[in-house]
């Protein structure tokens, strides 16, 4: 069966990304509740970012998050939490999601995307570098790295 998906820029109802989160948990790289408590994470971020979902066509199922952070006087901004649920990764979703994203933060005149990756979770390390991300930093008392990507000069 063909997956159909469309994008959803609403933020989520808290309980759906804890839920999410919960559901979730054992395919982030490292387990998200191991960094974080899941109910006051998924709280922090609807409070204060900014979403891009994915999300199933016929169930409305959340399949992957985008969750980032602004800095309009600066025109930067800084991806929180990326994600897409395993059963749906290897399809192209994570370079769509993440490749949607730039080009937004491009439209808007933003100067830089930057995120932190677990030095341990290669797999999307390669995506980033792929997408043009370089190591701005190790970050050793976390065991992972900064990564930017210059956007717009």
């Amino acid at each position: 069966m063909k997956l159909t998906y469309f994008i959803d820029h609403n933020k989520p109802k808290v309980d759906d990304l804890y839920y999410y989160f919960i559901n979730n948990d054992k395919d982030f790289s490292p387990k998200l509740s191991s960094r974080v408590i899941l109910s006051d994470y998924a709280l922090k971020l609807v409070n204060n970012a900014n979403f891009i979902l994915i999300r199933d066509n016929s169930s409305n199922a959340i399949l992957g998050v985008v969750a980032f952070y602004i800095n309009e006087n600066d025109k930067i901004a800084f991806l929180s939490s990326f994600h897409i649920v395993k059963e749906y990764r290897r399809r192209g979703i994570a370079t769509f999601l993440l490749e949607y994203l730039i080009n937004f933060l491009k439209k808007e005149e933003f100067k830089k995307l930057s995120l932190e990756v677990d030095k341990t979770n290669t797999k999307a390390q390669d995506l980033y570098l792929k997408l043009g991300f370089n190591v701005a930093e190790i970050i050793t008392q976390k065991y992972s790295f900064l990564m930017t990507k210059t956007l717009y000069k």
